[in-house]
């Protein structure tokens, strides 16, 4: 198996310390001392840190702390923890598929989701949704594609690039379809609990859903990317420990630091969600605002949920060439929607950002140039 360039890691890579940064989708990043100052005795805890080998599946602490934000039946048993949610994902599909398999990846997608299964021979399906005053997905689409030997369907809500959110009774219409032929189902969660309101937020798959595995990690709810923790979440425990033993071949244990880290931070979630939330709601009101001040130039299916929303340009212009030329003249950094497979009109914006207000005045006056 060769894996292709991953485009939006290259496309970053020299990029990402920008002072306008508004490509990516992490949400409020988090400092050491932010995260130490949540326990009295944190800093000296951490100080006295053994460095050891963690155990394999995740330290004890760290997947209790995990299994807290899960509803039943998930307890620690029901966990693995890796070096960020790409290894647990890269694990799981090496274990769960094989050549010639039937995948259905919902798209526009982070490439990892539909690569690796390509890279393997599998067929894969795009489960594509339409861009009107929302985005959309189709279920009868999904219906008549979930046939009878087809091995997993990926799913990503909270939605990266576009910011969809499925409806209560979308996300259980999914779970019917994937029961009915015992289709195996990867939820991306990356995004969880950073809907609006609670009355928006769905029940993880792997809690309704015997053969689900759902993924997430300490990147973009909590603001801790550098940590470099996630985790899949799954009832059957055979999934699990077939992604565990394929872990050996990787980075066999996460790192003690970012565990240790995580665990507090989890310990204390709410916070997270409640100052994240409110701080997306700020921007997004922002954002809103220069959409309408600029109804000639951009367009766009507001975002649901999560950090991201995908704008499309009016006039047809070419987002890569945008891209390059918004970061060059401006310091203001946007990822074109190549980088998602998705043509060349689109831009992924991320406002979860404090510089988020800043960061669009720059590109407001860019586009008016």
């Amino acid at each position: 198996m060769k894996l292709p360039p991953f485009q939006l890691d290259r496309f970053f890579d020299g990029r990402e310390q920008t002072r306008f940064n508004v490509a990516g989708s992490v949400c409020n990043q988090r400092t050491v001392n932010a995260i130490l100052s949540l326990e009295p005795d944190a800093w000296e805890r951490l100080l006295n840190l053994e460095l050891e080998y963690q155990a394999y599946s995740g330290h004890p602490h760290l997947k209790a702390a995990i299994a807290d934000i899960y509803g039943t039946p998930i307890k620690s048993a029901n966990i693995m923890v890796s070096t960020g949610s790409q290894e647990g994902i890269f694990a799981l599909l090496h274990t769960l598929l094989e050549q010639g398999d039937r995948v259905i990846v919902q798209k526009p997608c982070y490439q990892q989701l539909a690569q690796i299964a390509e890279s393997l021979g599998c067929e894969v399906i795009s489960w594509g949704m339409s861009e009107d005053e929302v985005w959309k997905v189709d279920l009868d689409f999904l219906a008549t594609q979930a046939i009878e030997g087809t091995k997993l369907i990926v799913i990503n809500s909270p939605h990266n690039p576009t910011g969809f959110q499925f409806t209560q009774q979308e996300f259980n219409a999914v779970i019917e379809i994937a029961r009915k032929q015992g289709i195996y189902l990867l939820s991306d969660e990356v995004f969880r609990f950073l809907e609006p309101n609670d009355s928006d937020h769905l029940p993880a798959a792997a809690e309704v859903y015997e053969r689900a595995i759902s993924v997430s990690d300490m990147s973009k709810t909590y603001g801790m990317p550098g940590a470099r923790v996630g985790w899949l979440v799954t009832q059957d425990l055979k999934v699990l420990t077939e992604a565990l033993t394929f872990k050996d071949y990787l980075t066999i244990t996460g790192n003690a630091v970012g565990q240790f880290l995580s665990t507090i931070a989890l310990r204390h979630y709410q916070i997270f969600i409640e100052t994240n939330r409110l701080l997306l709601s700020e921007n997004l009101d922002y954002f809103y605002a220069f959409m309408k001040r600029n109804p000639n130039r951009v367009a766009w299916a507001p975002p649901r949920a999560g950090t991201t929303a995908f704008i499309r340009y009016c006039d047809g212009t070419d987002t890569d060439e945008l891209a390059e030329n918004l970061y060059t003249k401006s310091g203001v950094l946007v990822a074109p929607s190549s980088k998602f497979n998705y043509g060349h009109h689109h831009i992924r914006i991320g406002y979860g950002s404090p510089t988020f207000k800043e960061a669009m005045q720059v590109f407001e006056d860019y586009l008016m140039s």
